[in-house]
């Protein structure tokens, strides 16, 4: 968690983060930032950055042994955790994509890495929505973003987040799932 979070000139070009509906915590990572509703326990929002040119492909750092975990700065209380992911097809869904965090010198690029299995970068979802290789919409999407040809500079600005409604149903007493 040291490198720097969103930076609204990126782009080179002013672009604000998104403004969730209510008071929200803002926490900085290698790439990305976003804003945590501790209520619901997910992100409202999280904001990266890709630079395509400097991207260090995704199986040449390793995701082996980084565990999913809780962010220190935030009370556990105010995160999701684990035992809403076990015994059932609910992925560890990352919001900003590990592999497009990998970029820049190979150290920050790490740092990235290990930075997006925080588990206040991750929402609930459905292992075939989530997961390219079952075919699921989440992970065709992502999987689409970096192979248009002729993206110049390949400089990319995303946002993404769990639909948070009030009617989201609840799950084992510990989440309402999105």
């Amino acid at each position: 968690m040291t490198g720097q979070g969103y930076d609204p000139e990126f782009l080179g070009a002013p672009i604000a983060p998104p403004v969730e509906p209510a008071a929200g915590d803002r926490l900085d990572y290698t790439h990305f930032s976003l804003s945590l509703n501790p209520e619901r326990r997910l992100a409202w929002w999280v904001a990266w950055h890709i630079d395509g040119d400097r991207l260090i492909p995704g199986d040449a750092i390793s995701r082996s042994g980084i565990r999913f975990r809780p962010d220190p700065r935030v009370p556990v209380t105010s995160q999701t955790l684990d035992a809403v992911y076990s015994d059932n097809r609910l992925d560890r869904g990352h919001v900003a994509r590990r592999a497009d965090l990998l970029w820049g010198p190979l150290e920050e690029a790490r740092t990235a890495n290990s930075d997006s299995f925080f588990f206040t970068n991750i929402t609930p979802q459905m292992d075939d929505f989530n997961q390219e290789r079952l075919g699921g919409s989440w992970g065709q999407l992502e999987a689409a973003i970096l192979s248009e040809e002729g993206l110049a500079p390949r400089r990319l600005t995303l946002f993404g987040g769990p639909a948070l409604l009030p009617d989201d149903p609840p799950y084992r007493d510990l989440v309402r799932v999105p």
